[in-house]
Protein backbone atom coordinates (compact mmCIF):
# COMPACT_ATOMS: atom_id res chain seq x y z
CA UNK A 1 0.00 0.00 0.00
CA UNK A 2 1.23 3.26 -0.78
CA UNK A 3 0.58 4.99 1.82
CA UNK A 4 2.22 2.93 4.15
CA UNK A 5 5.18 3.49 2.56
CA UNK A 6 4.87 7.22 2.18
CA UNK A 7 4.33 7.37 6.10
CA UNK A 8 7.38 5.39 6.57
CA UNK A 9 9.39 7.46 3.99
CA UNK A 10 7.98 10.70 6.11
CA UNK A 11 8.51 9.58 9.51
CA UNK A 12 11.21 7.14 9.10
CA UNK A 13 9.07 4.97 11.24
CA UNK A 14 7.80 0.94 10.40
CA UNK A 15 4.30 0.51 9.90
CA UNK A 16 3.93 -1.10 13.26
CA UNK A 17 5.36 2.27 14.70
CA UNK A 18 2.97 4.72 12.81
CA UNK A 19 0.20 2.14 12.15
CA UNK A 20 -0.99 3.18 8.53
CA UNK A 21 -1.53 0.42 7.32
CA UNK A 22 -4.96 -0.23 6.49
CA UNK A 23 -7.10 1.94 4.26
CA UNK A 24 -8.84 3.99 7.16
CA UNK A 25 -5.64 4.69 8.97
CA UNK A 26 -4.48 8.25 8.98
CA UNK A 27 -0.94 9.51 9.69
CA UNK A 28 -1.40 10.46 13.19
CA UNK A 29 -0.40 13.91 14.13
CA UNK A 30 1.75 13.18 17.09
CA UNK A 31 4.09 11.81 13.95
CA UNK A 32 7.12 14.28 13.12
CA UNK A 33 7.82 14.10 9.52
CA UNK A 34 10.28 15.60 7.18
CA UNK A 35 7.88 18.18 6.21
CA UNK A 36 6.90 19.25 9.72
CA UNK A 37 11.00 19.26 10.32
CA UNK A 38 12.34 20.65 7.29
CA UNK A 39 9.50 23.47 7.75
CA UNK A 40 10.84 24.06 11.46
CA UNK A 41 14.09 24.90 9.74
CA UNK A 42 13.10 27.55 7.40
CA UNK A 43 12.60 24.92 4.38
CA UNK A 44 9.36 26.03 2.04
CA UNK A 45 7.92 22.45 1.74
CA UNK A 46 5.24 20.98 -1.10
CA UNK A 47 3.28 18.30 -1.68
CA UNK A 48 2.40 16.98 -5.40
CA UNK A 49 0.17 14.16 -5.07
CA UNK A 50 -1.98 12.04 -7.53
CA UNK A 51 -3.11 9.46 -5.04
CA UNK A 52 -6.05 10.16 -3.01
CA UNK A 53 -4.86 8.36 -0.23
CA UNK A 54 -1.42 10.45 0.06
CA UNK A 55 -3.59 13.51 0.92
CA UNK A 56 -4.30 16.00 3.57
CA UNK A 57 -7.34 13.86 4.64
CA UNK A 58 -4.74 11.10 5.23
CA UNK A 59 -2.79 13.67 7.44
CA UNK A 60 0.15 13.94 4.57
CA UNK A 61 0.04 17.94 4.29
CA UNK A 62 0.54 18.56 7.51
CA UNK A 63 3.44 21.13 7.62
CA UNK A 64 3.02 21.63 3.82
CA UNK A 65 3.08 25.03 3.14
CA UNK A 66 1.79 24.06 -0.88
CA UNK A 67 -0.64 21.46 -1.46
CA UNK A 68 -1.34 20.41 -4.95
CA UNK A 69 -3.42 17.22 -5.39
CA UNK A 70 -4.21 15.38 -8.52
CA UNK A 71 -1.01 15.68 -10.35
CA UNK A 72 -2.37 13.98 -13.11
CA UNK A 73 -4.51 16.43 -13.63
CA UNK A 74 -2.27 18.90 -14.74
CA UNK A 75 -0.62 16.25 -17.51
CA UNK A 76 -4.03 16.39 -19.26
CA UNK A 77 -4.57 20.19 -19.15
CA UNK A 78 -3.84 22.95 -21.53
CA UNK A 79 -0.71 24.81 -20.03
CA UNK A 80 -0.60 22.90 -16.94
CA UNK A 81 -0.44 25.57 -13.90
CA UNK A 82 0.96 22.68 -11.69
CA UNK A 83 4.63 22.56 -13.27
CA UNK A 84 5.04 26.59 -13.66
CA UNK A 85 4.16 26.67 -9.40
CA UNK A 86 6.68 24.03 -8.75
CA UNK A 87 9.60 26.56 -10.90
CA UNK A 88 7.90 29.00 -9.44
CA UNK A 89 8.70 27.90 -5.78
CA UNK A 90 12.20 27.38 -6.75
CA UNK A 91 12.89 31.39 -7.37
CA UNK A 92 11.57 31.89 -3.44
CA UNK A 93 14.88 32.41 -1.35
CA UNK A 94 15.74 29.29 1.14
CA UNK A 95 15.63 25.63 0.94
CA UNK A 96 13.02 23.70 -0.33
CA UNK A 97 11.74 20.19 0.41
CA UNK A 98 9.34 18.72 -2.49
CA UNK A 99 7.89 15.83 -2.21
CA UNK A 100 5.87 14.53 -5.53
CA UNK A 101 3.95 10.60 -5.69
CA UNK A 102 2.98 9.76 -9.10
CA UNK A 103 0.30 6.72 -9.56
CA UNK A 104 2.05 5.36 -12.94
CA UNK A 105 4.60 3.45 -10.85
CA UNK A 106 1.94 1.22 -9.00
CA UNK A 107 -0.15 -1.68 -10.01
CA UNK A 108 -1.47 -1.94 -12.63
CA UNK A 109 1.44 -0.01 -13.74
CA UNK A 110 0.19 1.18 -16.89
CA UNK A 111 2.31 3.89 -18.45
CA UNK A 112 0.99 6.32 -20.92
CA UNK A 113 1.90 6.70 -24.37
CA UNK A 114 4.91 7.29 -25.96
CA UNK A 115 6.74 5.63 -22.96
CA UNK A 116 3.97 2.29 -22.56
CA UNK A 117 5.59 -0.33 -25.04
CA UNK A 118 9.08 1.29 -24.11
CA UNK A 119 10.51 -2.15 -23.03
CA UNK A 120 8.35 -4.45 -24.53
CA UNK A 121 6.79 -5.10 -28.22
CA UNK A 122 4.00 -3.09 -28.74
CA UNK A 123 0.72 -3.65 -27.08
CA UNK A 124 -2.62 -3.38 -29.72
CA UNK A 125 -4.43 -2.51 -26.44
CA UNK A 126 -5.56 1.60 -26.06
CA UNK A 127 -4.14 3.43 -23.04
CA UNK A 128 -7.24 2.78 -20.33
CA UNK A 129 -8.55 1.89 -16.90
CA UNK A 130 -9.66 -1.47 -18.19
CA UNK A 131 -6.19 -3.06 -17.69
CA UNK A 132 -7.23 -2.57 -13.55
CA UNK A 133 -9.55 -5.23 -14.21
CA UNK A 134 -7.58 -7.26 -16.22
CA UNK A 135 -4.89 -7.14 -13.53
CA UNK A 136 -7.01 -8.07 -10.76
CA UNK A 137 -8.24 -11.31 -12.28
CA UNK A 138 -4.60 -11.98 -12.78
CA UNK A 139 -4.04 -11.58 -9.04
CA UNK A 140 -7.29 -13.33 -8.20
CA UNK A 141 -6.66 -16.38 -10.34
CA UNK A 142 -5.32 -19.86 -8.53
CA UNK A 143 -2.44 -19.91 -10.62
CA UNK A 144 0.52 -17.77 -10.61
CA UNK A 145 1.77 -15.34 -12.51
CA UNK A 146 4.08 -16.89 -15.79
CA UNK A 147 7.48 -15.82 -16.93
CA UNK A 148 5.66 -13.31 -19.64
CA UNK A 149 3.28 -11.81 -17.52
CA UNK A 150 6.01 -11.20 -15.26
CA UNK A 151 7.99 -9.57 -17.50
CA UNK A 152 4.94 -7.68 -18.98
CA UNK A 153 5.00 -6.09 -15.24
CA UNK A 154 8.79 -5.54 -15.23
CA UNK A 155 8.67 -3.80 -18.46
CA UNK A 156 5.65 -1.44 -17.74
CA UNK A 157 7.58 -0.37 -14.07
CA UNK A 158 10.65 0.47 -15.97
CA UNK A 159 8.62 1.81 -18.48
CA UNK A 160 6.52 3.92 -15.99
CA UNK A 161 10.20 4.61 -14.09
CA UNK A 162 11.38 6.18 -17.26
CA UNK A 163 7.96 8.19 -17.42
CA UNK A 164 8.40 9.85 -14.25
CA UNK A 165 12.01 10.42 -14.71
CA UNK A 166 11.35 12.76 -17.70
CA UNK A 167 8.56 14.59 -15.74
CA UNK A 168 10.72 15.26 -13.01
CA UNK A 169 13.23 16.39 -16.02
CA UNK A 170 11.23 18.46 -17.22
CA UNK A 171 10.16 20.30 -14.31
CA UNK A 172 14.24 20.29 -13.28
CA UNK A 173 14.99 22.36 -16.53
CA UNK A 174 12.22 24.64 -16.51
Amino acid sequence: MARSSVATLFTGLYPESHMVRVMTNKLSNRLLTIPVYLKAKGYRTSLFTAAGNISENMGFARGVDDYFPNIGEWRRAEGGNLPRRFVGGLDREGPLFSYFHFKEPHLPIVPPPPFQDMFSAPKDRAFDHGVLEEFQRKIHAERPFGPDEVRAVVDNYDAAIAYVDAELGKLMNS
